[in-house]
């Protein structure tokens, strides 16, 4: 399965939207076409992986001081198949360069693990 990863344009609003309104889960809020516009405006970088062409998921961060992660979303189809883990891994791998610490939480039932770039 090979994976490509692309940085998105505001004129992919749509395809970000399908997306997270079609990843299996219930969210607090989803996202508008106006949010994702403003995101674009303030300096938000959202990526989007694609699977035989086809946009499977995205990822949205806000790179300052540190790298703020703020959505990821895969289709509910494309669940377990490490798309998200690649789209983590391409965050990373960018604070790494711009010398930009990573911190990140990641809980499995009971276990809350700090892992910090």
């Amino acid at each position: 399965m090979e994976i490509k990863i692309k940085r998105a344009k505001s004129s992919d609003w749509k395809i970000i939207q399908r997306i997270q309104k079609n990843d299996g889960f219930k969210h607090a809020y989803y996202l508008t076409k106006k949010r994702i516009l403003k995101l674009f405006k303030r300096g938000e970088i959202f990526y989007l992986a694609f699977l035989k062409n086809k946009a499977v998921a995205f990822t949205s961060v806000d790179f300052e001081i540190r790298a703020r992660l703020h959505f990821i979303s895969v289709l509910k189809e494309f669940h377990q198949k490490g798309i998200g883990s690649i789209l983590l891994n391409k965050i990373v791998n960018d604070s790494k360069k711009e010398d930009i610490k990573v911190y990140i939480l990641s809980q499995r039932k009971k276990q809350i693990k700090w892992v910090i770039f």
